[in-house]
């Protein structure tokens, strides 16, 4: 899953070459990204979680193609970033992290996450309120229903 989200990733990238999106429209379409990837590798991710306490060797394995996926969404962002003239981000890996990590915990762990029932919001309004929250933190606003 982790090399089909890159790849999409780049593939959205390159797609603003010529003119750079705003930053509403470029933070959902990696939410979506990321979220359309896991939701389609759920899984797999699982397995993966899975092999920490199961196969370690195969966890420390997994986690080495993790990390070097990681490192080159890392390097598209900053040369994204530069591209836009945005200062350096001094935690820019550890903010990614934390963004695919919520994503991909809302669309694996759905169930234990996201109000089922009556109160189930659509896929483009969990699309909506991640983003908001990734770019806004949890005080940002877009009408989707909150559990009780």
């Amino acid at each position: 899953p982790f090399i089909d989200l890159l790849t999409t990733f780049r593939e959205s990238l390159e797609a603003q070459a010529d003119e750079l999106w705003d930053e509403e429209r470029l933070m959902r379409t990696v939410v979506e990204i990321v979220y359309d990837s896991f939701r389609s590798h759920g899984n797999g991710v699982l397995a993966i979680a899975s092999m920490q306490t199961l196969d370690a060797n195969a966890y420390q394995e997994a986690q080495a193609v993790l990390n070097h996926a990681f490192s080159d969404v890392v390097a598209l962002s900053t040369e994204h970033n530069r591209r836009r003239g945005w200062p350096p981000q001094k935690n820019l890996e550890l903010s990614i992290r934390m963004v695919i990590g919520m994503v991909a915990s809302m669309s694996v762990l759905e169930g234990l996450f996201v109000p089922q029932g009556r109160k189930r919001p659509s896929r483009s309004q969990l699309i909506d309120q991640l983003t908001a929250v990734a770019l806004y933190g949890v005080r940002a606003e877009t009408g989707v229903p909150q559990a009780p």
